[in-house]
């Protein structure tokens, strides 16, 4: 696996205008990324009542204590789907996958996104709390919610529609268009056996927020209500060419309470970072690291 590569932060899950409500932090500090609706079909043959939170509890079953109703029938498009017990059974070999599609598989195809490239998924998150033993949003200490990373995967394969798709792949909504080489701009990412730079992490997994990790896995910064406005420091990032950010004029902003970074307000889902300096990689690896050693990576 090369030893330079890309890092592209991808935006996925719930947000205001997909689902309109945010994620849950759990008090445990697991981030449970909602996956978005999809339209019923070959490619989305699940629904919400089909996944778990965690082994016994069912996805649906949280999401209308949280007051998001409507949901536990509805088709749903896991992707990505990075936690083995988000399915109570899973084909011999499973490994966390991710796909896209359209534009912004050519996006990811035009950037030469590849084998050894670390996908950093962020959503918008809020935190919860106990009431009457249900889960509720804790919109007194929470009102806005945050821009959190949630997860990771390094790409290990990468299949394109027409290529031979391994039978455990089969669930995930984007195998359907696989079987299908007219769909040119559809791929799997499937994530390595483990991780070049930690190999005692397998390439995918979730991340704990909690009073540990919270200052490396929030991008919003503290004190505003602006959840876009990030807490990327200057120095890591500042020479990096980012998809989507590039005009430094408005993406870097200072305000009474200092510097921060303006995340782009058109609705992208990968920003594809590539930089010669090697810092966002190192930002990269060192995060995960930190996370690893904090007991906080699931």
């Amino acid at each position: 696996m090369k030893n330079v590569y890309k890092i592209i932060l991808s935006r996925k899950g719930f947000d205001h205008k997909t689902g309109g409500h945010p994620s849950p932090v759990l008090q445990e500090g697991r981030l449970i990324s909602f996956p978005i609706p999809g339209e019923a079909g070959a490619h989305n043959r699940l629904c919400y009542a089909d996944l778990y939170f965690d082994r016994d509890n069912r996805l649906a079953d949280l999401m209308e204590g949280l007051g998001i109703n409507g949901y536990r029938e509805q088709a749903v498009h896991l992707d990505p789907d990075l936690r083995r017990s988000t399915l109570r059974e899973r084909a011999d070999g499973w490994k966390p996958l991710f796909g896209q599609t359209g534009a912004a598989e050519g996006h990811l195809h035009n950037r030469r996104v590849a084998i050894g490239d670390l996908f950093l998924f962020f959503g918008w998150f809020r935190k919860t709390k106990r009431e009457n033993d249900n889960i509720v949003f804790d919109c007194a200490n929470d009102p806005v919610g945050k821009h959190v990373i949630f997860g990771y995967l390094q790409v290990g394969q990468i299949v394109h529609a027409g290529d031979a798709l391994e039978k455990w792949m089969e669930y995930h909504p984007h195998a359907y268009f696989i079987r299908y080489p007219s769909f040119e701009k559809n791929a799997i990412y499937v994530a390595s056996q483990k991780l070049s730079f930690l190999p005692k992490l397998i390439g995918g997994g979730n991340f704990l927020y909690n009073e540990k990790s919270f200052s490396l896995l929030a991008l919003t910064r503290s004190g505003t209500r602006n959840i876009s406005e990030w807490n990327l420091p200057r120095e890591v990032f500042e020479k990096a060419d980012i998809t989507y950010h590039r005009i430094k004029e408005k993406t870097w902003k200072h305000d009474s309470r200092g510097l921060y970074f303006q995340s782009a307000k058109t609705r992208w889902q990968e920003a594809v970072i590539t930089d010669e300096t090697g810092k966002v990689q190192k930002w990269a690896e060192e995060l995960i690291r930190q996370l690893n050693q904090m007991g906080c990576i699931e």
